[in-house]
């Protein structure tokens, strides 16, 4: 499964051209879901468009959240990334980094996986 951060409502940081984190996130998101899918995988997405997964009674980002883990827990991928392109608090475009987690105490495939996505 994958999860392209923010979204809709939530746009993150706003770059200086005015391209969006959540643009960001959803392209890089369907280019890695095309690739998958033509290895074979199949692949679900938390969001396929420039929308968030608000409802009616709640407009939280907490809510938000919440529902792409519901999403996650009803679906049971084997695996699950959320990608982010986060900016650091200086705003310092000449800092990259990568972050990578994994699922607390699983010392299996979810570490595994993120250590693999890491070294590329």
């Amino acid at each position: 499964m994958l999860d392209p951060g923010h979204g809709g409502r939530f746009r993150g940081v706003i770059g200086p051209t005015g391209l969006s984190e959540a643009e960001v996130n959803l392209s890089v998101a369907l280019h890695l879901r095309d690739l998958l899918e033509w290895a074979g995988a199949r692949v679900s997405m938390t969001r396929t468009a420039d929308a968030d997964l608000l409802t009616d009674t709640d407009s939280t980002l907490a809510g938000d959240l919440d529902r792409r883990v519901a999403l996650a827990e009803a679906l049971r991928p084997e695996a699950f990334l959320s990608l982010h392109h986060n900016s650091n608090a200086a705003l310092d475009r000449a800092l990259n980094e990568t972050q990578t987690y994994y699922r607390l105490g699983d010392d299996g495939a979810s570490r595994d996986l993120a250590r693999a996505v890491h070294r590329q």
